[in-house]
């Protein structure tokens, strides 16, 4: 790769989006993602996906984690303005080769 940024693929991540629409509709059970951000990463030249899920329910973050393909879960403890100290909590996979993330922020020392 040459030292300057590759080109955004704008019409490339109307198909990550599509896949990924397609994805959650086949599966109507999946917890529900209350924020999602779609990103370009100039590095790898491709669009990822990540949701954030409602409240502090592991369970939901696990029934994402069957749903992906490849899932992998990583977590890290932080102190956010609004949440406080918190354990995030994320499952990484893909949706039809497109990478896809999930997480959750759990309250520190909260039974999980």
């Amino acid at each position: 790769m040459s030292g300057r940024p590759s080109a955004v693929d704008m019409a490339r991540v109307a198909v990550v989006l599509r896949c990924f629409a397609d994805f959650v509709a086949a599966r109507p059970g999946l917890p529900v993602l209350v924020g999602l951000h779609v990103d370009w990463s100039h590095v790898t030249e491709r669009w990822s996906i990540k949701g954030q899920l409602p409240g502090v329910d592991v369970a939901d973050l696990e029934r994402w984690a069957l749903a992906l393909d490849d899932p992998s879960v990583t977590s890290y403890e932080s102190e956010g303005y609004y949440v406080g100290p918190h354990e995030h909590r994320e499952v990484h996979g893909t949706v039809h080769g497109h990478r896809v993330s999930v997480w959750v922020h759990l309250p520190l020392g909260s039974a999980r």
